[in-house]
């Protein structure tokens, strides 16, 4: 694990532990959570690399904007909210009878909201951090490869099967949901008003007020007078405000776009 800061390709601090790292960075560039698949998690200031403190077991870590909330969770393990001095103040199982985890989770940048896919299954539980009851579950019915939510937590996307779902905080009835190429994986702007999709057949922009792309992007070839796509997009990342987006591509490259 590499730190940098954005004026020297020299590393601040390297930190090595056991295991492949997730990392996560607070907004203010101060905080670093980092779960290690299989081993701990640590949390650090960016201008050291001894740990503040550890945790057992925490296959994948989120931070909150200002470095105060941190999110941990495995697959055979409870999803854990910490405090910045370490302290558990919220955890659960997706399934308390037998122990079972969750896939995949996304923490509110204001650390308030959590929403996580159960272990082994494809319902989506949203969490506020008060409370081990959820605000609501939804079952897509299909295979969830990604999931964001907005910063104050109103919005929620969710990528399953071939399809995004769109939901809000205050109700499990999608607010609309959409067929897209398989595999997709999705990133959100900070007040939910936009989303970018990548999949195996290109790049779409959404907003959150229809499920009929603002534009879509594709790489294709035209051999014997039909055309293929060549490029698929399995990564997708969007700026705060919505108005650009990064997507990598299965050619090694990367792509800038402009909402426009």
């Amino acid at each position: 694990m590499l730190a940098f800061s954005r004026e020297s390709s020299t590393p601040v601090w390297t930190f090595q532990a056991e295991g492949s790292a997730t990392p996560a960075i607070s907004s203010d560039g101060t905080r670093v959570a980092i779960g290690y698949w299989g081993g701990d998690l640590y949390y650090l200031s960016t201008s050291d690399n001894t740990p503040i403190w550890t945790h057992s077991t925490a296959d994948h870590a989120e931070i909150s904007t200002n470095g105060g909330t941190i999110m941990a969770y495995e697959l055979l393990d409870k999803l854990r909210l910490f405090d910045n001095s370490g302290s558990v103040f919220f955890e659960t199982y997706s399934d308390e009878a037998t122990n079972n985890g969750w896939s995949r989770a996304a923490l509110s940048s204001d650390g308030n909201y959590i929403v996580a896919v159960e272990a082994y299954g494809s319902d989506v539980y949203l969490f506020s951090r008060d409370n081990t009851t959820p605000l609501w579950t939804f079952d897509p019915g299909l295979t969830v490869w990604d999931l964001e939510i907005s910063d104050n937590g109103d919005y929620i996307a969710v990528a399953a099967g071939s399809k995004i779902f769109l939901l809000s905080r205050g109700s499990s009835t999608p607010i609309w949901n959409v067929e897209v190429g398989s595999l997709p994986t999705l990133a959100m702007s900070a007040d939910g008003e936009y989303i970018v999709v990548g999949d195996q057949s290109g790049v779409s922009l959404f907003s959150r007020s229809s499920n009929t792309p603002v534009w879509t992007y594709r790489v294709e070839r035209e051999i014997g007078g039909y055309s293929f796509t060549i490029v698929t997009f399995n990564s997708v990342a969007i700026s705060s405000d919505g108005s650009y987006f990064v997507a990598g591509g299965s050619d090694g490259k990367v792509y800038l776009f402009s909402r426009g």
